[in-house]
């Protein structure tokens, strides 16, 4: 029963990772610089490692992952950076406790790789919370721009 719980956790997180992944891989096209799609991109990335890592442990306990929906494509870059920081945070938070049930279970293999996927969520949340500050930032000064054009035409 606990070792279920362990592959359905390890599955949820499976498909958050592929969410996150998608997400960020979306938001970085031509509406960003260039070298903030790299760095966009270089989350998405991190977030196929931590993905990849938990489908080997899956398929040693069994099981293997699910098939997950791609999510829609969002409009406005913050808000999609919004939905990859909660996913990234929740992630790391359920990462902690899945190590901990891995650990119960006596599996220090899955205990190794949840923690490096806590730790690389963490980074990864670090990273986005910069980058969506600088694209509210980006976004403010569009829109004091805007704003003495909009004034002047009225």
């Amino acid at each position: 029963m606990a070792t279920e719980r362990l592959r359905e956790g390890l599955t949820f997180e499976w498909r958050a990772e592929r969410h996150t992944e998608a997400v960020l891989f979306g938001v970085g096209d031509g509406r960003v610089s260039p070298e903030f799609a790299s760095r966009l991109f270089e989350l998405s990335a991190a977030a196929r490692a931590r993905r990849a890592r938990l489908e080997r442990r899956l398929r040693a306990l069994g099981a293997g992952p699910r098939l997950a929906a791609v999510p829609p494509y969002l409009e406005r870059v913050d808000e999609a950076i919004e939905v990859a920081l909660a996913s990234t945070r929740a992630s790391a938070d359920r990462y902690a406790a899945l190590a901990e049930l891995s650990r119960r279970l006596a599996d220090p293999e899955t205990a190794f790789a949840c923690e490096l996927n806590r730790i690389g969520a963490e980074e990864s949340a670090l990273v986005l919370e910069g980058l969506l500050a600088l694209e509210v930032d980006r976004r403010a000064r569009l829109g004091e721009e805007a704003g003495p054009h909009n004034q002047g035409s009225t």
